[in-house]
């Protein structure tokens, strides 16, 4: 059976990209709505009279005419609380973080992405599948390299092999980017997935795990840092970017939080997938190319 997929957007320009990016999937039904007030009637109407008919999916633009599109789709979640959905702006989505903080908000989508990012992140949304693990986010051909961490001088032998592994390909400033994200997001996974006191000399038990993979495909190098805790959570995760997006005296006297943060502007994308109390797995790319420009999108997926 096909998922439907309502589209919300004033634009005409915006809703004949969306025909065009799904013109291929066979197993996908868009249709479209021009304001929240129609997409809420809509939703709605099916609801009470067509089951067969449901709306599997909406992708909702947030600046529309009349009533906003978070104010839109809390109006159709009162009667479909298990509808997924993800929002889209052409504007800067940090300006929204404030808003995703206070309701829970964790995917916002840029217009101006790829066509094949923009597929490739509503699928996974959608399925619920091919979110953990790298080779759902690398393009064939891709090279793939598994790393397993178990203590500190394991992490910093990794993370000198990854960025030379990849130093004819990037300039300094990309290498840069690059490591200190790394450095920061597995520190964090080091420390705090397993409730390790900061600075102490860790070396991981039998049962604990953080994996690193590198890869790379013609377009990005990407690199997957996993552990199995699963402590982390979007709220966490929300309220750090928060912060560090509204800087206090005291937040700003306060480190926490500031890896995710830190890497989340160091990297052209930057993706976490949490399967609640079991695995957290953070995923940092860069581009290859100097002419890529995207408004980074908020892509927090929890289970």
């Amino acid at each position: 059976m096909k998922k439907r997929i309502l589209i919300v957007d004033d634009s005409p320009s915006a809703r004949s990209l969306f025909k065009d990016i799904f013109k291929n999937e066979k197993d996908i039904e868009i249709i479209f709505a021009e304001t929240g007030e129609q997409a809420v009637e809509l939703v709605n109407c099916i609801t009470d009279h067509n089951d067969s008919q449901k709306i599997d999916f909406i992708l909702m633009d947030i600046n529309l005419p009349g009533i906003d599109g978070f104010t839109a789709l809390e109006l159709i979640k009162k009667k479909n609380p298990l509808v997924r959905s993800c929002f889209m702006t052409s504007y800067d989505i940090d300006k929204y973080i404030s808003i995703s903080r206070i309701k829970g908000i964790t995917n916002i989508i840029s217009k101006h992405d790829s066509a094949q990012d923009i597929l490739k992140t509503i699928k996974n949304l959608l399925t619920g599948k091919g979110i953990f693990g790298l080779e759902n986010y690398l393009e064939h051909p891709f090279v793939i390299e598994n790393y397993s961490i178990y203590d500190l001088n394991s992490f910093t032998k990794i993370i000198n092999k990854i960025v030379l592994d990849f130093e004819d390909i990037i300039d300094q400033q990309k290498q840069f980017r690059l490591k200190t994200s790394i450095v920061e997001i597995g520190l964090n996974a080091i420390y705090h997935a397993y409730g390790y006191k900061k600075g102490s000399n860790v070396k991981l038990k039998q049962n604990q795990y953080i994996i690193i993979q590198s890869g790379k495909d013609n377009e990005k190098i990407a690199i997957a840092i996993r552990d199995g805790g699963g402590t982390l959570t979007k709220d966490i995760v929300l309220e750090y970017l928060y912060k560090g997006i509204h800087p206090t005296e005291e937040t700003l006297d306060s480190s926490e939080g500031r890896g995710l943060f830190l890497s989340r502007v160091l990297c052209d994308r930057f993706l976490i997938n949490i399967e609640t109390g079991k695995r957290t797995e953070i995923i940092l790319m860069i581009y290859l190319q100097e002419n890529f420009k995207s408004l980074k999108p908020l892509l927090i997926y929890q289970i």
